[in-house]
């Protein structure tokens, strides 16, 4: 079983004031107390205001709020610098072809945003690409997923696109079976406030984890993410109990360790004790094909 791969979403929580390098230095600071806290990876987002909602969005007034969180693209070679000095990966959601070509030199993985999982240009430029895509599926129209698109060194996101979610609308069960079924290893994106969805992931096998999070110590502008974004303590302890979770073995429970069933005698209602398979070509009174065991009974 994989080991947990835990993302810390930092996000658009770095750009708490109207000054640059203020927001430049909260990002790498952020990045350090991810790395503190445990995590495995930092991820990032990488748009425009043109690649979320369209040339027709110019100068409307949502699209200009939106640019605040916009990433300057020369943050992306630092951003990157400070990631592997602390030992993590650097990861960076793209919303365009563009996008996505900028990030590829710094990235070890690319990341699929839940609002693009339909988006065939983007699914086509990724299906191509040498690297691999985690693909947050919290707005895929249908869960039959293309096959075309998806690779076995993928990883697919259980995710509900709400901030924050119900963890009772995770469909994990769904997303276990679609990786199986392709091979690939799965998780979830994590939008909610409790810690047990988690938990009941990495039971089920869940072995990639993203969570927002913002670790700014100084108060600053309230981010879109600020909602289902935990703290550092919190983040800790998250870790911590993913780490800590065991992983359902099902094909244990299935066979079972001794291979000895209890049940009751037919017909009497008295229990038959441990009983074992009779050896082939032998077969009780009543056809059943079990014996009891002597001094079982």
């Amino acid at each position: 079983m994989k080991t947990p791969y835990i993302i810390a979403e930092i996000g658009s929580n770095c750009f708490k004031w109207e000054n640059p390098l203020l927001n430049l230095n909260n990002a790498k600071e952020q990045i350090e107390k991810a790395a503190l806290a445990g995590a495995d990876a930092v991820k990032f987002q990488f748009f425009t205001s043109r690649d979320l909602w369209g040339p027709k969005c110019k100068d409307q007034g949502f699209a200009i709020a939106q640019e605040f969180y916009s990433m300057p693209r020369q943050w992306l070679p630092a951003l990157a610098k400070k990631c592997m000095m602390q030992k993590v990966d650097f990861l960076c959601s793209a919303f365009s072809v563009t996008g996505f070509e900028a990030v590829q030199p710094y990235v070890k993985a690319h990341k699929l945003a839940s609002p693009e999982i339909n988006a065939l240009d983007l699914l086509d430029y990724l299906g191509k690409s040498k690297k691999k895509t985690i693909y947050s599926l919290g707005c895929l129209k249908d869960k039959t997923w293309p096959d075309q698109f998806l690779r076995g060194n993928d990883i697919i996101l259980e995710c509900i696109s709400e901030y924050p979610a119900d963890p009772t609308h995770y469909n994990l069960f769904l997303t276990k079976m679609l990786a199986e079924h392709h091979s690939c290893r799965w998780g979830i994106s994590d939008h909610t406030n409790v810690m047990w969805l988690a938990q009941m992931a990495r039971a089920l096998g869940a072995s990639v984890f993203e969570r927002h999070v913002d670790f700014t110590d100084a108060f600053g502008r309230q981010s879109p993410d600020a909602v289902v974004s935990c703290s550092t303590e919190t983040f800790r302890r998250y870790v911590k109990t993913i780490r800590n979770q065991k992983v359902i073995k099902f094909d244990d429970i299935k066979n079972g360790p001794s291979g000895r069933l209890s049940a009751r005698r037919h017909g009497k209602g008295q229990h038959m004790g441990f009983y074992r398979p009779y050896p082939e070509g032998e077969r009780t009174q009543d056809g059943v094909g079990l014996r009891i065991q002597k001094g079982e009974e």
